[in-house]
């Protein structure tokens, strides 16, 4: 299992707090909602770092289980976020395809507007 450095996990902690702190009056969120989520952040974060480096080091598809499984945990929302940021950061191809796929698996393509067309 790949984990994220203690460092690592502190400074995405410390990056979501910052900007969950800046945006909490338009997203009307307490103190405890920005731990609640800045911990969520991190912890999705970890699971796509073990999922990305799994597809690094054995790119054939029978890697991807791990993948499939992570993905699959993911609500709806956090899925389409994830799909449209990997496009638009222009990430591996492979693991945009693995987004894309758990998006059509799930029936909810139809969500996803990306420049204006449907995947």
């Amino acid at each position: 299992m790949i984990l994220m450095s203690t460092d690592d996990e502190h400074y995405m902690t410390l990056a979501a707090q910052s900007v969950l702190w800046s945006k909490r009056n338009s997203l009307s969120l307490d103190p405890d909602d920005i731990l609640d989520l800045s911990n969520q952040i991190r912890q999705e974060a970890r699971l796509f770092k073990e999922a990305s480096e799994a597809i690094r080091k054995r790119p054939e598809r029978s890697s991807h289980k791990k993948m499939d499984y992570i993905l699959a945990q993911l609500k709806d929302e956090h899925l389409i976020e994830s799909y449209t940021e990997a496009k638009h950061l222009k990430l591996d191809p492979d693991f945009v395809d693995l987004l894309r796929n758990e998006i059509l698996r799930r029936g909810i393509n139809s969500l996803v507007y990306i420049r204006e067309e449907v995947i």
